[in-house]
C-alpha cells in the first residue's frame, strides 16, 4: 500500500507542476499581449470633435490658403437675412456711363407761401444730372420720375447720378414764406 500512496503522491505533484507552468505560461503570455503596444489609454485620448449648426466650433486666427488652386467654390449659407455694415464704400472705380447728349432747361416761378409746384416735362430719357441754378434765396422741392430728390433745400442744387434712370419730367415745389420762387432747372442725359 504504501508504493499506491507514493506513487499516486507522484502523480498529484506532477499534475501540480504542469498546471502551475501552464497557469504562469499562460500569464506571461497574456501580460506580452496586454503590453504589446505599449501604449496606455486614458479617457482623454479617445475625443470626437463634432462641428453642428446646433453647437458650432468658433474657431479665430489666421488659416493659411496659399497651397488651394486658383478657384473654388464656397458656399456661405450661415448669415442673416439682414446684417448691418460701417464704415465707408468707395464707388469711385464704378465704369463712366454713356455721355449726356440730351439736355433740357426751363426757367419756372412756382409761388410761395401756398407751395406752388410746377412740373416741367421732357421725352422720356435716362437722366444722368439734375442742376437747379438761380436758387440764391429760395427754398424748394425736387422731385424727378416720381421720386422726391431734395425736399426744402435752399440755394442752388446739383445732383450726378452714378447710374442713368428714365424720367419724363421734374417737378419743382416751392417752399418760401412769401415771396415766389424763380429757377432755371437743367436736366441731362442720353
Amino acid at each position: 500500500m504504501k508504493l499506491v500512496h507514493a506513487a499516486s503522491r507522484t502523480v498529484n505533484h506532477a499534475r501540480l507542476r504542469v498546471g502551475f507552468t501552464l497557469g504562469l505560461g499562460l500569464a506571461l503570455v497574456i501580460l506580452a499581449v496586454g503590453t504589446a503596444t505599449g501604449t496606455v489609454t486614458t479617457q482623454f485620448q479617445k475625443v470626437i470633435v463634432t462641428n453642428t449648426a446646433e453647437s458650432p466650433i468658433p474657431v479665430t486666427g489666421t488659416i493659411s490658403v496659399a497651397n488651394l488652386p486658383d478657384s473654388q467654390d464656397v458656399e456661405v449659407t450661415n448669415f442673416p437675412d439682414t446684417q448691418t455694415v460701417s464704415g465707408t464704400v468707395d464707388v469711385g472705380n464704378f465704369p463712366a456711363g454713356p455721355l449726356a447728349t440730351i439736355r433740357h432747361t426751363a426757367s419756372v416761378t412756382p409761388s410761395g407761401f401756398t407751395g406752388s409746384s410746377a412740373f416741367i416735362p421732357f421725352a422720356l430719357m435716362n437722366v444722368t444730372d439734375v442742376i437747379v441754378a438761380d436758387g440764391d434765396e429760395d427754398n424748394y422741392d425736387v422731385g424727378i420720375g416720381g421720386f422726391p430728390l431734395v425736399v426744402d433745400h435752399e440755394g442752388n442744387f446739383s445732383e450726378h447720378f452714378t447710374a442713368a434712370f428714365p424720367a419724363t419730367g421734374v417737378n419743382i415745389t416751392c417752399e418760401n414764406a412769401v415771396v415766389d420762387c424763380d429757377v432755371t432747372v437743367t436736366v441731362l442725359g442720353y
